[in-house]
């Protein structure tokens, strides 16, 4: 949550606290968080999902509401699950690194079985960022770069012309 408390205040959007809402972190919860939200304002303009599975419950209320995402609403969503490449239209979303994190992981779970008082290290690890229809602002990039800690090794997909791109984060 700090992360999204940090992009929103960058861009001088106070955090309301009443539109956060807290559901199980499947395609129902989605639709059950999207329907409480909806039920408190009529004017959100953005919803940022912990994860694709609830961006996709997301959008089956919307799009039941005639709320298009991407046009009407900004969605997106958070582990690039294969769910968000067929949404239509599709999920701008990021992708967290399991391979990485578990070899890391696996790294230093050896050496620390090879010697006990060997420090555990912080490792960070870009997010991939993939840029897709379903968001119709840009400043997410900032919410990524924040909450990854961002590097020169980071980057994001458009999928609106199919490159890559590397990038600095801004200092947030």
């Amino acid at each position: 949550m700090q992360g999204c408390k940090k992009t929103l205040e960058k861009h001088n959007i106070a955090f309301n606290n009443d539109l956060v809402v807290y559901a199980d972190w499947e395609r129902d919860g989605g639709v059950e968080a999207t329907k409480k939200l909806l039920e408190k304002s009529n004017d959100i303009e953005a919803i940022f999902c912990f994860n694709d599975l609830m961006a996709a419950g997301c959008y089956d209320v919307l799009l039941e509401k005639n709320i298009t995402p991407g046009k009407d609403i900004s969605i997106v969503g958070f582990d690039n699950r294969m769910v968000s490449e067929y949404l239509k239209p599709s999920l701008t979303t990021m992708e967290i690194p399991l391979e990485q994190i578990g070899a890391e992981t696996a790294k230093m779970l050896s050496k620390k079985i090879g010697d006990a008082n060997i420090p555990l290290e912080k490792v960070n690890f870009g997010l991939p960022f993939y840029a897709r229809p379903s968001d119709r602002d840009s400043f997410w990039y900032d919410y990524v770069s924040y909450y990854s800690e961002l590097d020169e090794n980071s980057w994001y997909r458009d999928e609106n012309i199919g490159k890559d791109f590397w990038f600095n984060p801004p200092d947030v």
